[in-house]
């Protein structure tokens, strides 16, 4: 065989063995999320405003239609950067693991998924005007039971938070102030009881 024949010959090799590899190969998927959606909104100067403990909301993280398949079918959601003092947790409707309080993956997704709920809850510290933050992640994952990073992640979403003056709200009382409307309450009718009994065994 000639020198350019044995060339010819070995191309044509390469060629076959990378369209054989190409149909064999699995298809692609870009697994991409695209956004955190939450309400309301909030800035470090317009923070939200903490009423109650604890304050849950409800909202929804938007995936790329289509892009999920191929077993890689999770997202990993978490929560971080929580300022001390405050209790954030993740829950959702659609969990298949739970890893902490603040790390949940959820799924599996097919094809055609486009977005799933998510829960967060807040409890505020017992000290008014105190203000507090933390931040969503969400991020396609390969494993329902452990966070394997795959994809394009969601750009993270930052909720700034506040309480209220006083706080907690008006009504609820305090350890403190609470106990002493007990013991208030509870002196008055002891000492009814006690003067009954003396009266009946009188």
């Amino acid at each position: 065989m000639s020198f350019m024949n044995r060339k010819m010959a070995i191309l044509i090799g390469l060629i076959a063995s990378v369209v054989t590899f190409g149909f064999s190969a699995a298809p692609a998927f870009a697994c991409t999320c695209n956004s955190i959606n939450f309400s309301p909104s909030s800035t470090s100067s317009s923070p939200i405003i903490i009423t109650a403990n604890p304050t849950s909301w409800t909202n929804t993280v938007s995936l790329e239609s289509g892009s999920f398949g191929g077993g890689n079918n999770w997202v990993y959601v978490s929560i971080t950067g929580i300022t001390a003092g405050w209790t954030v947790t993740v829950t959702s409707t659609m969990t298949v693991t739970t890893l902490s309080a603040t790390q949940i993956i959820v799924g599996p997704f097919s094809s055609s998924s486009t977005s799933f709920p998510y829960t967060i809850t807040v409890t505020a510290p017992a000290t008014p005007l105190t203000t507090g933050q933390f931040t969503i992640n969400a991020q396609p994952s390969n494993s329902a039971t452990h966070y394997s990073a795959v994809g394009t992640s969601c750009a993270p979403v930052t909720v700034y938070l506040k309480t209220t003056s006083p706080f907690p709200p008006r009504g609820v009382p305090e350890f403190p102030s609470g106990m002493a409307l007990l013991m208030a309450l509870a002196i008055p009718a002891l000492l009814i009881v006690r003067s009954k009994s003396k009266v009946i065994a009188a």
